[in-house]
Formats: structure tokens, sequence, C-alpha cells
């Protein structure tokens, strides 16, 4: 299996990232609305994970193996992050413009 297709659950977060820092830095007029992009956003790094899921593969010469608990894993440490961002969206509003940090960060 190609290790790009391994990698691409961390490579969409890494983007996704990359994204709402720069959708922060550049847009003004968006920024009570990052966390429901962030919500959304995040709900498509399951396709990775699903279309992943039966397999077992290593990449970078076994340096990097997954296998379905690894993705189980991923699956549950992402479900939680969003389930965070949602929580969270009423509290962001109290923080002022110190709210995209903390979409940022979780």
């Amino acid at each position: 299996m190609n290790s790009l297709i391994l990698f691409s659950p961390e490579l969409g977060l890494g983007a996704l990232i990359l994204l709402l820092l720069s959708f922060e830095l550049f847009t003004k007029k968006f920024r009570a609305r990052l966390i429901s992009i962030a919500i959304g956003a995040s709900f498509l790094l399951f396709i990775p994970l699903i279309v992943l899921w039966p397999s077992s593969a290593e990449a970078l010469y076994g340096a990097f193996s997954i296998n379905p608990l690894a993705l189980f894993l991923k699956g549950i440490l992402l479900a939680a992050g969003i389930l965070t961002l949602f929580i969270a969206r009423e509290y962001t509003e109290t923080l002022g413009n110190r709210s995209n940090d903390f979409i940022l960060l979780i």
C-alpha cells in the first residue's frame, strides 16, 4: 500500500490546522464561524479512517505501522476532539479573540 495513503489521516489533520490558521489570520468577519468550520472539517477526517479500516500495513521501512486497533484509536480520539469542539461552542464566545487559539489547540 502506498505510504501516502497510510499517512492520509495525519496529513488531513495537518492540512486542517493550516486551513484554520490561515482562515483565522486572513479573514476577520468569519472568526465566529471558525469552530463550526473546524467541526465540519473534522468530520471529513473520518473518510480516510473508513477507507483504511480493515488494513494492516507498514511504511517507512517498518518505522510506521498501522493496524485496525490503531485506526480505531485514531477514530476515538478524533471523535473526542469533535465532541470537545461541539461542547465548547458556547464557551468560546466568552473568550473573545482568544477563542481561535483554543480551537486551534484542540
